[in-house]
């Protein structure tokens, strides 16, 4: 369109990363983040065709790319790393697709949002019958830290 309302982040200007794929932060963050950039990811992902690292990039070598090499260069790359297992989380809580409100309750905790409007959001934006289920899967994350 003629108008774009979602600017693309300057490179290593990301004051937060939020993730659902350890990949996808792997793939991102060090285009976007600060050495002081809050990321907050699943830590685990879909294995992607490009799993072989780029030779290109100073932090990568030129192998397989696993999801421990991966958690191990996020670790000894960002400061504010949370690395959560959401998918396991948001099993016991009986239905899979929680994970993502798991993760935004990670992220609440680096906000300046009150948990009641966080909580409000959430009854406004899902089904009325997993209301009470997204509520606990948030609160899993916001306190898994």
């Amino acid at each position: 369109g003629e108008k774009i309302f979602s600017p693309l982040i300057p490179e290593n200007e990301a004051d937060i990363i939020l993730s659902f794929d350890i990949y996808e932060t792997l793939r991102y963050a060090f285009h976007y983040a600060k050495k002081n950039t809050v990321i907050v990811s699943s830590k685990t992902g879909k294995t992607p065709a490009w799993t072989y690292k780029n030779k290109n990039n100073d932090t990568i070598k030129n192998e397989f790319v696993d999801i421990y090499s991966i958690e191990s260069d996020l670790k000894d790359n960002f400061q504010s790393l949370i690395l959560l297992e959401d998918k396991i989380i948001a099993e016991e809580l009986g239905n899979i697709k929680v994970s993502n409100i798991i993760l935004i309750g990670a992220l609440s905790v680096f906000t300046d949002i009150k948990e009641n409007i966080w909580l409000k959001t959430i009854e406004k934006n899902v089904p009325e019958k997993t209301i009470d289920l997204n509520i606990k899967a948030f609160l899993k994350g916001k306190n898994s830290l």
